[in-house]
């Protein structure tokens, strides 16, 4: 059996994905929220910003963020919670190249988007390559015990009742 494709899962996903309980979740924007070291008037780069949740408390708070996602629904649900013109969302696969020039942004956010990304690599350079000179990646993940347990991202599909990850 052929392994679920992670644009796939999350456009199906996508629809429930803010009302299913999830601690990780619910975490993940908690800790980002306490964070100090983006700024005010920080050019923010978000990967894998799935619903926008994220995106729209950076928007409120930062000079302009660039949010990316692999799917096309999950930016589509963004789209619907950003009322401020400090937010730009784009479909983008977060392993190529981005097309944003050199020391670009402030700070580059990424938070639990490695699990579904087989070689890190190339995430962690092209951050690099992306941000200014001594600015900040922020990046947020799964404990990689838990990733060795077999935790990852999932759902249960509320109209078919299939599982997703």
């Amino acid at each position: 059996m052929t392994a679920p494709n992670p644009r796939d899962a999350y456009d199906r996903w996508a629809a429930q994905c803010d009302t299913d309980a999830n601690d990780t979740r619910d975490l993940n924007a908690e800790v980002l929220r306490e964070q100090t070291v983006i700024e005010e008037d920080d050019a923010v780069l978000g990967l894998g910003r799935g619903t926008g949740l994220n995106t729209e408390w950076l928007a409120t708070r930062v000079g302009h963020v660039v949010t990316t996602d692999v799917c096309d629904e999950m930016p589509a649900r963004a789209r619907g919670r950003l009322t401020s013109d400090s937010g730009t969302l784009q479909t983008l696969d977060v392993t190529t190249p981005r097309p944003f020039e050199a020391g670009r942004f402030d700070a580059v956010v990424a938070t639990l988007v490695l699990e579904h990304v087989e070689e890190t690599a190339p995430v962690s350079q092209e951050a690099r390559r992306v941000l200014r000179e001594g600015d900040t990646f922020y990046l947020a993940e799964l404990h990689p015990t838990r990733q060795l347990g077999g935790t990852q991202a999932h759902f249960e599909d509320e109209a078919t009742g299939e599982a997703g990850s």
